[in-house]
């Protein structure tokens, strides 16, 4: 999975025709550790020309060094993974997400529904 910096959040998610897994982490978080492989397992099964998947790009973006993110995207919780699409945010989910849960938000059949009651929250972002 890429690292971006925040200078370069406008090129490879913003301005990215396609669709765009950013997965906002932290070193500190346990859960993120967790979360990391099972990304990368993902991405690396679905993994086609280019480092995208299916057509889906995915990134990462570290917290503690992209603060201004971490306020524009109101990121309170890590792991926290949104799914862009033309630029746009469309989907996202708070804590860890296990692999079938991440298949279902990557093939737009996610839940829409957000639990309250647990760690997870998947919000669907489109108007």
């Amino acid at each position: 999975m890429k690292l971006i910096r925040e200078s370069e959040f406008e090129i490879e998610v913003l301005q990215n025709p396609g669709k765009v897994l950013v997965d906002f982490y932290s070193d500190w978080c346990d859960s993120c550790r967790d979360q990391a492989p099972i990304l990368e397992c993902l991405e690396d099964h679905l993994e086609g020309l280019n480092g995208e998947v299916e057509g889906i790009k995915f990134v990462k973006v570290n917290i503690d060094e992209s603060l201004n993110l971490t306020a524009d995207y109101r990121i309170i919780h890590v792991p926290t993974l949104f799914l862009f699409e033309g630029g746009k945010p469309v989907h996202r989910v708070v804590g860890l997400q296990w692999e079938n849960e991440l298949r279902k938000l990557l093939n737009g059949r996610g839940n829409g529904k957000k639990d309250e009651g647990g760690s997870s929250q998947y919000v669907n972002l489109e108007p």
